[in-house]
């Protein structure tokens, strides 16, 4: 199966991941997971938490259940709710 969607990618110009990512994206608008949807569009599991009102094991839970990759962000980049020095 991976030797296929690696094919599907090459031809395509995407990657494996890329690929997984979109499809789980295309099933969940058909199941309507929220927390599907958000990774899609880039979030991640800690901003997902906090618009749903969830807890972050409960959305990674769920991201990892639909075989969808964590999306990071660097080190400082979400400290916007952080208090200032």
């Amino acid at each position: 199966m991976y030797f296929r969607l690696t094919a599907i990618a090459d031809r395509t110009g995407d990657t494996v991941e890329g690929l997984l990512t979109s499809f789980a994206i295309l099933r969940s608008r058909v199941d309507g997971d929220p927390v599907v949807q958000l990774v899609g569009q880039g979030l991640t599991d800690r901003e997902i938490a906090r618009s749903l009102g969830l807890m972050n094991h409960v959305i990674a839970a769920r991201r990892r259940r639909a075989g969808l990759p964590a999306n990071r962000r660097p080190r400082g980049a979400e400290i916007s709710w952080k208090v200032a020095s």
